[in-house]
């Protein structure tokens, strides 16, 4: 894979930045990949930008706030300290937080200095709030480059991520976000190849030249331009942040054979692209017009070009405001490109370098090659080595390719190719070509398959387990580890009849013989019931399995049961609000939190009218202290609506009207997705994310104070999602009777009769459909 190398240059010797560029990287990763929560904001340290889908400079370190949902996003930036001294950093993000620093420039370096597992207001300084996002006092050099990352979970709702720094010895005495003059987002390595695209550029408004204002003019009538010289692709180069300019801009191509190109310009103000050997004063052929006033605009158009090189002029005026310009190419072959080092031959000088400048991941046996230019040639001078320890490796060479023999892994080389210009009419000079870098494969392993984060099954099946890895480097070794304990050494792990005492956290390493990378936890249980609340006369669980029940009222308030669906039922502030609730336990007892498997299930009755029952007020399940997006999942009486729902914060879907009956309530969550049931029946489905605490509560949420008023009978917690055939088999338990049905979630293809089976009675009912169609017709 390419990626455009990131390297600090104060570790190559010699070697020197050419070119640094201010801001932060901001990149989103869908969350289907990493998962949301905490494992979905920690994966932001190493997940691969090859998978994101979008990604941004911004000019400080801050995100876009509030942009989408169901993501994970980062910061990244290298940091200069203005001044040595002490610092501290501070994250604030929503939802779950992480910020890493290096010791240096050194991404491999980087540690984790803060962190948060909820969520924040943005750019929320109170350092009270969530303590743990605020770093210790660390020491850093002035002047000095680190590598930070800033990662989060988004889930429901609003969505941010900025990072804030203190430091009395800079004058900043108060927490900020870290302004982009001390962030760089990219450090090049080297120079640019800046011998691609020669330019003249005229300096003046188009009008106030005594042209047309709001289109190009003619060229020729221009005068001797303002100033010259070359950069390393088509844009606004010199001009960046100026109006009132005209740029012309002359590159060449080469193609094999005859075909047809496609070219387009993005810019701002006005521009024409032209086709044609302008190195002999054409003709040229105008392929794209993107003429006139307007900010950034995409235009385009086609030619067909002969074998051979392929001249490309482009012309562009900025008036005002801000500036752009961009070329694309793409031809049947090539999907849309911007025309860059990989295209543009240089009219003098070394080009079209393999590796290319700045690869990454590098094979080991790779060989050299390039394009000695469209005027020069051999022969030819080369220069190789580590970087910032170059020698001539040929002399006079009429070559344009090179071994460098067995590369070393994880290492950055410099080349340099230095050209004949044959300089008519004078004598030959050597052209000097840009100091080009690349860096070679590492020894990293990389985690390419996690093992499944939740595994539920019943005792005594098999369960297997498995990771796949990558590495330049073998043979790789695998090292599965329930908790601290080694349990297997193969890329899968199978248990072959689950027990209690297979249950736990499992995670593999993977190495080699130079590094090591540990997978996401696999979570192993057995599916159980862990919580049964019959509610006739105590808050017990005569399974043994979930914790009791704890009352909480008004002084004076006895806790009550009545007549409910079998026995009786817990009845919660039936006559007036007495702040009647009950808590199991305490938090962490069931172990169901964040984006665990569940099932919730209860019977529950209104004793008032529903209006007169508050707003999202908790009936039974997993509740939450803070009231943060997705961190519970509970039946709740929707506000302002005559509906019971299954509720997490941020989201809501409706079950049943609140109509002075006993409902069977069911809600199970697995792997992204939430069903429910009404009375045994299959209701619907949505996809949404979880982070839930591990706190189960009936008649009243953790954090407010709106009261469930009615009875709640057989209240029940499952730690998988029970099936529909469970469903209703716990609800004819309650001695109801369920008309056979499949459920959507369980019909197979073709299952015509709906009975959950195909079978002779939907084939027989396919041929009544035939006969009648064939006898209709």
């Amino acid at each position: 894979m390419k990626k455009l190398l990131l390297v600090l240059i104060t570790c190559l010797g010699a070697a020197s930045v050419h070119a640094a560029l201010n801001g932060a990287l901001a990149e989103r990763f869908p969350n289907s990949i990493h998962g949301g929560g905490a494992a979905g904001a920690d994966a932001m340290l190493w997940a691969d930008s090859a998978q994101r889908d979008f990604w941004e400079i911004r000019p400080n370190m801050r995100v876009q706030p509030n942009v989408r949902d169901n993501y994970n996003g980062r910061l990244t930036a290298w940091f200069v300290p203005p001044v040595s001294g002490d610092y501290r950093f501070m994250i604030a993000s929503d939802d779950n937080g992480r910020l890493w620093l290096s010791s240096d420039a050194d991404p491999a370096n980087a540690t984790r200095i803060a962190y948060h597992d909820s969520w924040t207001a943005d750019m929320d300084w109170n350092e009270a709030n969530l303590p743990t996002r605020v770093s210790a006092w660390i020491t850093l050099e002035g002047g000095k480059l680190y590598w930070m990352r800033a990662g989060f979970a988004e889930g429901g709702g609003d969505d941010n991520l900025s990072v804030a720094w203190w430091c009395p010895d800079a004058g900043v005495s108060t927490w900020q976000v870290i302004p982009g003059e001390h962030l760089f987002w990219n450090l090049t390595v080297e120079e640019l190849a800046e011998n691609l695209v020669l330019y003249e550029v005229w300096d003046g408004d188009v009008g106030d030249l005594g042209f047309t204002p709001g289109f190009l003019p003619d060229f020729s009538l221009l005068g001797n331009p303002d100033g010259t010289g070359m950069l390393g692709a088509f844009g606004v180069g010199p001009r960046a942040g100026a109006d009132d300019f005209l740029f012309r801009q002359y590159g060449i191509i080469q193609v094999d054979e005859a075909q047809t190109l496609g070219f387009g310009t993005v810019s701002d103000d006005g521009s024409k692209l032209y086709v044609g050997n302008w190195w002999e004063d054409g003709p040229l052929t105008l392929v794209v017009n993107n003429d006139g006033w307007h900010g950034p605009q995409w235009r385009q158009g086609v030619i067909d070009v002969e074998p051979g090189y392929v001249g490309i002029v482009v012309e562009m005026f900025e008036d005002g405001g801000g500036e752009a310009l961009q070329v694309f190419y793409w031809n049947r072959d090539q999907v849309r490109k911007e025309m860059g080092q990989a295209e543009l031959i240089a009219y003098r000088g070394a080009c079209l370098p393999s590796p290319l400048n700045g690869e990454e991941n590098v094979s080991l046996d790779a060989d050299l090659s390039w394009h000695n230019g469209f005027l020069s040639g051999a022969p030819v001078d080369v220069y190789f080595g580590e970087a910032g320890n170059m020698t001539k490796v040929v002399d006079q060479g009429d070559v344009t390719s090179f071994d460098p023999g067995t590369l070393e892994y994880g290492t950055i080389y410099n080349w340099r190719v230095d050209v004949v210009d044959p300089n008519e009419g004078g004598n030959p000079i050597f052209v000097q070509g840009p100091v080009w870098a690349f860096k070679t494969v590492g020894t990293d392993v990389v985690i390419t398959e996690q093992p499944t984060r939740y595994v539920r099954a019943d005792a005594g099946d098999e369960v297997v387990l498995s990771v796949a890895a990558t590495s330049a480097l073998t043979p790789l070794e695998y090292e599965w580890k329930k908790g601290d304990t080694v349990v297997g050494t193969d890329a899968t792990l199978v248990i072959a009849s689950l027990g209690e005492a297979d249950e736990g956290e499992y995670t593999c390493v993977v190495s080699n013989a130079e590094s090591s990378a540990t997978s996401s936890p696999a979570d192993v249980k057995i599916k159980a019931q862990i919580a049964y609340y019959p509610l006739d006369e105590d808050l017990a669980d005569p399974t043994g399995a979930g914790p009791e029940g704890i009352y909480h009222a008004d002084e004076g308030k006895d806790v009550a049961f009545e007549e409910g669906v079998v026995g009786n039922a817990i009845a919660i502030n039936i006559d007036a609000e007495y702040n009647e609730y009950v808590s199991f336990g305490v938090p962490g007892d069931l172990g169901i939190f964040g984006e665990a498997p569940r099932t919730i299930a209860c019977w529950a009755k209104n004793a008032v009218p529903w209006d007169q029952i508050d707003d999202w007020c908790t009936i039974f399940g997993f509740t939450s202290t803070t009231g943060t997006s997705e961190h519970s999942f509970d039946f709740n009486r929707r506000g302002g609506q005559n509906q019971y729902c299954i509720h997490r914060y941020g989201a809501e879907w409706n079950m049943q009207e609140i109509d002075g009956e006993w409902h069977f309530l069911t809600a199970s969550f697995d792997n992204g997705t939430i069903h429910w049931y009404v009375d045994g029946v299959y209701g619907g489905s949505a996809t949404t994310n979880l982070q839930s605490q591990d706190i189960l509560h009936l008649g009243k949420r953790a954090h407010s104070a709106q009261l469930w008023r009615g009875w709640v009978d057989e209240a029940r917690v499952f730690n998988y999602a029970i099936t529909p055939q469970q469903v209703a088999d716990l609800y004819a338990e309650s001695g109801m009777a369920v008309e056979a049905y499949c459920p959507p979630i369980e019909q197979p293809a073709f299952d015509v009769d709906g009975n959950c089976v195909v079978d002779t009675g939907d084939l027989l009912i396919v041929a009544e459909q035939w006969l009648q169609s064939n006898v209709a017709e």
